[in-house]
């Protein structure tokens, strides 16, 4: 399989280039190709609901690792999506500054600003 990088970074426009990065979120969150969910904290619960009915927990166990906080008050679904920004983050050699992050919610926030990023 191509790397997700090259995929990214070949793509001519922003179009495909936000292709890419659907289809990167969707396989990194175990989800099916063809999902329709478009907001990234709601790819995150239903790739932790999945894993977590996968590994037989109940419905009550799985609300409440849900809504489980740290001392941050950041709970599972919210530690998914940082780890999946950062992870493409370093793939693709970019940086989000600390106030943009906040802006992004869906998929195409995330692939508009990091097609920003890499100047294309």
């Amino acid at each position: 399989m191509e790397d997700f990088a090259e995929r990214a970074l070949r793509a001519t426009n922003r179009e495909e280039f936000a292709l890419v990065i659907r289809e990167y979120i969707l396989e990194r969150y175990m989800l099916d190709p063809d999902e329709k969910e478009n907001d990234i904290l709601a790819l995150a619960k239903l790739s932790l609901k999945k894993m977590t009915e996968y590994k037989g927990f109940t419905d009550n166990q799985i609300s409440n690792a849900f809504s489980t906080t740290d001392c941050r008050g950041t709970n599972s679904i919210v530690k998914k999506k940082t780890l999946l920004v950062m992870n493409i983050e370093k793939k693709l050699d970019v940086k989000i500054d600390d106030e943009t992050y906040p802006s992004i919610d869906t998929v195409e926030d995330l692939s508009d600003v990091l097609y920003s990023l890499l100047k294309r």
